[in-house]
């Protein structure tokens, strides 16, 4: 597996926030349950308010952090549309480039052990809503789950593919720990700070900007 896109349906770490999702019938939309994370109540308070402001501040020196992309741009990664184009090969050219220069090792916690999986950094301009490619490096599995841990944790399919690797959310726990020295209680400020910009995020339409891997698309 090369990379793993981010576009699924993500919900903040709560224990409120979790029972209601699982109190949902099987029939629920998804678009009704995007509704519901994008307009729900208290449970949901933004990264903006005064507490997580405070949650900000002490999150941002993570050397390994989690990336939620807004759901307006779910299915517009590089890797997707290079896919939907036929132009795989462009990809395993930035692959084979990113091992020329950096090595076969992951770009965040500098662990050999493959296979590794490239992946997007995007910065947002929050002001001029445009999301911008920066970079794409190579991570190990563990800190590839940890910027995707939306999919990993809190969707069906997800779980049942961490249940089958042999890991579970506390084995990530530990991982992210470990890279940033920090502690479980850091990590779920992290986690509710990232799902808060993710719904603040998620409410606007995004300009993209593919800096200089947009010659992959022409």
């Amino acid at each position: 597996m090369e990379t793993v896109d981010s576009h699924y349906l993500f919900v903040v770490n709560s224990n409120n926030v979790f029972n209601f999702m699982f109190s949902l019938s099987k029939e629920t939309s998804v678009v009704k349950l995007m509704q519901l994370l994008m307009f729900g109540g208290e449970s949901f308070r933004m990264a903006s308010d005064k507490s997580s402001h405070k949650e900000c501040v002490k999150t941002k020196s993570l050397n390994l952090t989690i990336e939620l992309v807004p759901a307006t741009v779910w299915y517009s990664s590089l890797y997707k549309i290079l896919k939907e184009r036929g132009k795989l090969d462009e990809w395993r050219e930035i692959k084979r480039k990113l091992y020329a220069k950096e090595g076969r090792k992951c770009y965040i916690c500098g662990s050999k052990k493959g296979p590794f999986e490239a992946h997007e950094f995007w910065e947002y301009d929050d002001e001029n809503h445009v999301q911008r490619l920066v970079a794409v490096h190579h991570l190990c599995s563990l800190c590839h789950k940890i910027k995707h841990i939306g999919f990993w944790c809190y969707t069906e399919d997800g779980r049942k593919k961490l249940k089958e690797m042999g890991l579970s959310k506390k084995d990530l726990i530990e991982h992210f720990c470990k890279v940033n020295n920090c502690t479980p209680e850091e990590f779920e400020m992290h986690e509710q700070e990232a799902f808060g910009i993710w719904r603040e995020r998620s409410k606007y339409q995004w300009k993209q900007d593919f800096g200089k891997y947009q010659k992959y698309l022409e």
